[in-house]
């Protein structure tokens, strides 16, 4: 049984007919084995899970409907800069959510939407909402759909006024969700210091905004990558992440796992260069020995990526890459991507902080160098991708002229919306590629990021629900991986989709997952 621990409920009438119930839970994840980053080392999870429902009781009837979304915030170990939230972090900012659902709702401009009978003002004022909730977010050429949604209700109610009775109960369960989202969006949260706009906010908000979406998803009946307004992820990959471990041989068993899902693998590396060529050399050696090309496996079809998760220097980066071909050349063709191999911030690389000229020179050194680096890895084919420096669209200036891509990851960037602004500006303004990854997370959060994936070029690494136990598990269902695995006088063989990302039911509403609890 998964280990769900509610942290906090509040439950209100919105209208006589309306419910409307937020619970927070302390979502406890074990892991299969120790995941490993430059940073920390965790065998155990708590993540947090938010459950929105809401229940209609229809007039004059003993007949009711209800609707739940679920959303899941992946709470890796703080790290400054850049993973700012523990569960304490989001539960003060839930209750803060909470209290502001309780105030807002009784308020007449609300109330008014709740009990929405086809007058033109509020009709005017809904749109105007869904246009502050979103258009200014991220656009007009997403969530479209939930806009027809309202407008196709506001004019039935409008032409068909004497079904108001019923109609009413219809357009709660249409609105309400937006008007969560507009309290979500329009209020002030603040830490336990008092001050606004805490650093944990982007997570926060990426969880209560999920079990919003999808809420509001299942009550249009639609999965949620259409209802924003893109296709399927068909034909992209996901990535399993071979963490680090003091005992290689526990990565290569870990990595032998990840290899019956996808090809396409991930390595956690730290800033000792001579063990992660031996990690590489040992994780090639295996794959090769298992997969390799004279099982007629195609080798460029495989990607490999490794992550440095900032720890490394431009000259550790130059190494790397230097032993690579002179050392592992056959691992060139897999190399597929450096991921973050740069600290978070430039200005934490100096140690001349107090001379302000000698401190811009310094800084305006190690830029270029970082620049070398990324034409360095071009030459080679390899691209070099952003992850830890990438919380929102506003850092991808600075990081232009070192990567050749982000990863967006929805808790770093507040949530879905967030991450389509990221992907927005980061395509059309600076020709970036995009690249979905995810926590340490049950396949709520994973599949989730799933429906995002077809924006990208190639997919991302979304195993988070792979390093969590089964057991854990508080959902069914959800993307699964295709195998493409097939054996041929014993010998086994990598097809060319293996790994590739498959709703298992890509018309459920919502986020597609079946709760087992």
């Amino acid at each position: 049984m998964p280990s769900l621990v509610q942290a906090f409920s509040c439950s209100l009438h919105a209208t006589k007919n309306l419910q409307i119930t937020l619970q927070l839970f302390e979502y406890h994840l074990e892991l299969r084995s120790a995941f490993g980053t430059s940073h920390s080392s965790t065998t155990h999870r708590k993540n947090s899970l938010v459950n929105i429902s809401i229940q209609e009781q229809y007039h004059e009837s003993s007949r009711s409907s209800f609707f739940e979304g679920f959303g899941e915030c992946g709470l890796p170990p703080k790290k400054p800069n850049c993973y700012l939230a523990d569960f304490d972090d989001i539960k003060f900012y839930f209750e803060q959510f909470c209290k502001h659902v309780e105030r807002d709702v009784k308020s007449e401009k609300i109330q008014q939407l709740l009990n929405f009978d086809g007058n033109t003002d509020d009709a005017h004022v809904i749109s105007q909402m869904f246009d502050e909730c979103f258009t200014s977010t991220c656009g007009t050429q997403y969530f479209s759909t939930l806009k027809e949604e309202l407008a196709k209700w506001s004019t039935f109610v409008k032409e068909k006024n004497s079904a108001a009775t019923v109609s009413n109960i219809r357009s709660n369960a249409l609105v309400t969700p937006l008007l969560l989202l507009y309290i979500l969006d329009k209020n002030e949260y603040v830490d336990q210091c008092g001050k606004t706009h805490p650093e944990f906010e982007h997570c926060a908000q990426c969880v209560i905004e999920m079990a919003i979406l999808d809420l509001w998803s299942k009550i249009v009946s639609k999965p949620l990558y259409s209802v924003i307004g893109i296709p399927a992820p068909i034909g992209k990959f996901s990535f399993y992440t071979a963490a680090l471990n003091e005992d290689i041989q526990e990565i290569v068993k870990t990595a032998k796992l990840g290899l019956t899902k996808t090809k396409h693998l991930k390595i956690k590396l730290d800033s000792n260069i001579d063990r992660g060529i031996l990690i590489v050399k040992t994780l090639l050696e295996t794959y090769e020995k298992e997969y390799g090309s004279n099982n007629g496996h195609d080798v460029t079809a495989t990607r490999w990526s490794i992550d440095a998760n900032t720890v490394w220097t431009p000259e550790l980066s130059l190494e790397f890459l230097r032993r690579v071909k002179t050392e592992v050349p056959h691992f060139l063709p897999y190399f597929y991507m450096l991921e973050q191999p740069f600290p978070i911030s430039f200005e934490s690389s100096s140690t001349n902080n107090e001379n302000c000229a000698t401190f811009e020179k310094d800084i305006s050194l190690i830029k270029n160098k970082w620049i070398q680096v990324k034409q360095e890895y071009e030459n080679a084919g390899i691209l070099i991708f952003a992850d830890e420096s990438v919380n929102t669209f506003e850092n991808i200036p600075v990081l232009c002229p070192f990567i050749h891509g982000i990863n967006i990851k929805l808790e770093k960037a507040g949530g879905i919306r967030g991450a389509l602004k990221t992907a927005i500006i980061a395509q059309s303004e600076y020709h970036l590629r995009l690249w979905f990854g995810c926590m340490v997370s049950s396949r709520l959060s994973c599949t989730c990021s799933s429906h995002l994936m077809s924006l990208s070029e190639i997919g991302g690494d979304l195993d988070g629900d792979l390093l969590v136990t089964e057991s854990s598990q508080a959902f069914e269902k959800g993307f699964t991986w295709k195998n493409d695995l097939t054996f041929h006088s014993s010998l086994p063989m990598i097809g060319p989709q293996h790994g590739e990302i498959i709703l298992q039911s890509d018309q459920i509403p919502g986020i597609g997952v079946d709760r087992n609890f």
